[in-house]
């Protein structure tokens, strides 16, 4: 278990840190009462990309954003933001699921169209920029990869 950090004024790390000092999750089960590691979360975002441990209609279902009754997409699927960005100058879709849960900042993205999965967590919170990190760690590996 590592210490956890939460901003001391502002929500801006920037003007220094304390310590967090222990939570009880058991009551946040689906909202921030798990721990993992960046490896793990890899691996589970890897499951979402092709199937193998899930069936292709089932990782369809969980990438496709929610409607309103109007028809208008709400950009968000199961637990997951579905955003068009940039990989490389090109348009691509993520699928990510990002938090700041108790001191900690967690992102996971998925490039599905590319097979790039990327997950970063760091023990502060918010941490400044791991969701660009890990952006530009995806463009270098979808760079990488043969044309699919």
């Amino acid at each position: 278990m590592t210490s956890f950090y939460i901003p001391r004024t502002s929500m801006r790390t920037k003007l220094g840190v304390r310590k967090r000092t222990g939570v009880n999750n058991s009551c946040l089960a689906g909202a921030g009462a798990f721990f993992s590691t960046p490896s793990d979360l890899a691996r589970f975002g890897s499951a979402m990309v092709k199937p193998g441990l899930l069936k292709a209609e089932t990782i369809a279902l969980f990438q496709t954003p929610l409607r309103l009754e109007s028809g208008a997409s709400t950009d968000f699927a199961l637990g997951w933001k579905v955003e068009r960005v940039q990989l490389n100058g090109l348009p691509a879709r993520m699928v990510a699921h990002r938090a700041t849960p108790n001191g900690s900042t967690v992102a996971l993205l998925l490039f599905p169209d590319q097979g790039v999965v990327v997950a970063a967590a760091s023990n502060i919170s918010p941490a400044e920029d791991v969701d660009a990190s890990c952006r530009k760690i995806a463009a270098a590996f979808a760079e990488a990869l043969p044309d699919r």
